[in-house]
């Protein structure tokens, strides 16, 4: 649900019947013909009378098209998405004169024939709005649950079992990790290697199989690195000057294999790769090549031993295996070894956490604290956490864009303009400061190319060079007025103030915006508005806010819903153009270039940009989820002032001063996924690509989740004592 700060998610206040999201319930079972008269309490303490049966009812909504724009995933009538909740039904003003009211099922039923059936038209049943009227008022009185609470009872916090193929930089820097010399080619490309999968903007293979291009690819990579290998004598080895002795077999098992399985080899294995190695003169090139085409190797498995059995070894006799469930799963000191590797450095152990696991001392709170200090403080760690934030901003596209009017926008000053972000976040991450000061924007870092393109002195000499500089009195800094940011969320000639603003909501705020009730317009509007923008383009004065706003903020149109309130007065962001600079002043107003009739930023005059200059508004801003049209419209439509903010750079501001909920829910939940590869709460859960949560796991992860707030607000706002809490917690060790 789309909720404020401080209300419960079972009484916020509902938006209206035609804004709600995806998929039903099975409804309260009444026995009925479609037509007789039919008493349901479903809960409440009073009962209803009403034609149609709830169950058809429930039926019809999960196949007849309603489930595509209304979802109620605890079954308790508050829908999300375009939401509303039975319990308190409202109607949108437009619809008024029909006089509507939450007072009886009849006038559900009326509402839903008149507006919602001729929407869908799935559902061809005579008595359609009866049964869904049914449907939809069994469910009043449920308890309403919203987010589940910490389950309290469980003294240890299970995370989830998985195996899990590799994604493209796990296996790029598990391959490096294995020879002395650097690899010869990026073995991890989306051309050698095929690209990741995604879920939620973030690489993760829990449920990826290897498809027959990726297992080519895989094949293609360990025969060109094994001859590689052996030609440069990249695999450091002992005993091998007779390449087929035991001695070399041993040192290549202890060794190379070791480090590739992150654990010790069966005794089945060490045979195996024995008789490889020693099968004559090519015997150690196909060991190689074996290797890295195991599953041992692609394949991180995080699946454990029984609780039962880990009592009985002597890594699993600590006070939490004695609390744990003996059913449950924990994972053995290699297997934990290898997530805390994974999860801090985006690789394989190296030997000193291997020996770690090997010796016990991972078992010690206080060992374990510092090994996880210096997986973060080691060169993959750091380049781990900057990889976080290019991913998490979705800004490492950058390298990719193509931009018109700009002959200095060159691939160096892209590639410089994605590592920019990773390095804004670094810097806040490693130095101590609150993680929102990424979003203040009084500093960003630079190197020299950047220092030079931007025209801002004190980064670094060299490409490779990255230096904190001070721009408390510059239009620049933080992620929100940064060049990837800006650029990325543009088009080829000109800028988009649409994805800006989305993208402000979706990957800062932590609030999904849903599609509209319908893309059809019937009334006109919109072609009368295109219209309009073509005579203002081919006049020449138009500004890029101008032509976006004109034709999506039209009342009485679908694109209303979500650009009248949501989207279009975060306009004020585009005080930058596409190649990420700052626009020009004239007079000191904020101008730009006008259109051409191309739609590009290309004619020679300048224009003003009345919606950067007249500043924006930030309505419905301590949401956190899935934004309800009605409630941030009617914020908006009542007269409230939202949050003013004067640019991109005090957008980032005023977000912070105003303590957002979704600012610091951002960064835990994306956190939590780049670790673990699975949402921290139902709520954040992509339907699509992932099971949903069970109840149990969410009362789980809502402890792992209080628990990650304590620790960021007790830091100060730094994220690296919350990430530090996560791998130290029971979520990783032990699973169910």
């Amino acid at each position: 649900m789309y909720a404020a700060t401080g209300s419960s998610a079972g009484t916020t206040s509902s938006a209206p019947i035609t804004s709600a999201s995806s998929s039903s319930r099975s409804a309260t079972s009444v026995s009925s013909s479609s037509r007789s008269a039919t008493s349901v309490s479903s809960g409440s303490s009073s009962s209803v009378t009403f034609l149609g049966n709830a169950t058809t009812g429930g039926n019809i909504f999960k196949t007849k098209g309603c489930a595509g724009c209304h979802e109620d995933p605890d079954s308790d009538g508050v829908f999300e998405g375009f939401a509303f909740n039975v319990n308190s039904f409202t109607y949108p003003t437009r619809f008024a004169v029909n006089n509507y009211t939450d007072a009886n099922v009849a006038g559900l039923a009326t509402f839903i024939s008149q507006q919602m059936l001729p929407r869908v038209g799935g559902c061809t049943d005579a008595n359609c709005a009866d049964h869904l009227a049914a449907y939809l008022w069994s469910l009043k009185g449920r308890t309403q649950t919203g987010a589940v609470a910490c389950d309290t009872t469980s003294p240890v916090k299970y995370g989830m079992r998985s195996v899990k193929l590799l994604t493209s930089f796990e296996y790029h820097n598990s391959l490096q990790a294995l020879f002395n010399r650097t690899l010869p080619a990026n073995f991890a490309s989306k051309e050698l290697a095929n690209a990741d999968k995604t879920v939620a903007n973030l690489p993760n293979h829990t449920t990826e199989p290897v498809s027959e291009a990726r297992l080519l690819s895989y094949k293609k990579n360990a025969e060109d690195i094994a001859s590689w290998a052996i030609a440069n004598n990249a695999v450091t080895l002992n005993n091998c000057g007779d390449t087929t002795s035991a001695n070399c077999a041993t040192s290549f098992i202890d060794n190379f294999a070791y480090l590739a399985f992150r654990r010790p080899l069966t005794n089945d294995e060490k045979t195996e790769y024995s008789a490889i190695v020693r099968n004559g003169s090519t015997g150690l090139r196909w060991a190689i090549q074996t290797v890295l085409m195991s599953p041992q190797f692609l394949y991180r498995t995080e699946l454990g031993i029984p609780v039962s059995q880990a009592r009985s070894q002597s890594w699993g006799n600590g006070s939490v295996f004695q609390s744990a469930d003996g059913t449950a799963y924990a994972l053995d000191p290699y297997e934990f070894a290898s997530a805390l590797a994974y999860m801090y450095t985006g690789s394989a152990p190296d030997r000193t956490l291997l020996s770690a696991a090997a010796n016990g001392s991972l078992e010690n709170a206080t060992s374990l604290g510092q090994q996880i200090d210096r997986l973060l403080d080691s060169d993959l760690g750091k380049a781990q956490i900057g990889r976080f934030a290019g991913l998490w901003f979705r800004t490492d596209s950058v390298v990719d864009m193509s931009r018109t009017g700009g002959a200095n926008f060159n691939q160096a000053v892209k590639d410089s303009m994605a590592q920019e972000i990773r390095e804004i976040y670094k810097y806040a991450f490693y130095n101590n400061l609150p993680f929102t000061d990424i979003y203040t924007g009084d500093y960003t870092v630079l190197n020299s190319t950047l220092s030079q393109y931007y025209g801002v002195t004190g980064g670094g000499t060299s490409a490779t060079d990255w230096r904190m500089v001070n721009t408390a009195n510059s239009k620049r800094g933080g992620v929100l007025a940064s060049g990837a940011f800006m650029t990325v969320n543009a088009h080829a000639g000109r800028t988009s103030p649409i994805k800006r603003a989305v993208h402000v909501r979706q990957d800062m705020l932590c609030q999904n915006i849903p599609l509209p009730t319908s893309f059809e317009d019937n009334t006109g509007l919109r072609d009368k508005a295109a219209a309009d923008a073509q005579k203002a383009l081919e006049a020449g004065n138009l500004t890029t806010t101008q032509f976006y706003d004109m034709q999506t903020a039209v009342p009485g149109t679908p694109c209303a819903q979500c650009h009248n309130a949501i989207i279009n007065p975060l306009f004020a962001v585009d005080d930058f153009d596409h190649l990420g600079m700052p626009r020009a002043l004239s007079n000191g107003k904020v101008v730009q270039k006008a259109l051409d009739l191309n739609g590009n930023e290309a004619r020679t005059n300048l224009v003003e940009v009345p919606m950067v200059n007249n500043g924006g508004r930030l309505f419905g801003a301590n949401g956190v989820g899935t934004v309800g049209f009605n409630e941030v419209n009617n914020e908006k439509d009542t007269g409230s002032p939202g949050i003013a903010f004067n640019g991109s750079k005090d957008l980032g501001k005023v977000m912070v001063a105003n303590s957002l909920p979704g600012i610091n829910a951002c960064l835990i939940q994306k956190s939590f996924r780049y670790a673990t590869g699975y949402s921290l709460s139902r709520q954040f859960q992509d339907d699509t690509q992932e099971p949903a949560l069970s109840t149990q796991q969410q009362g789980q992860l809502a402890c792992v989740s209080d628990a990650l707030k304590t620790r960021l607000t007790a830091s100060n706002g730094n994220p690296r004592a919350m990430l530090k809490e996560l791998g130290m917690s029971n979520v990783i060790r032990f699973r169910r």
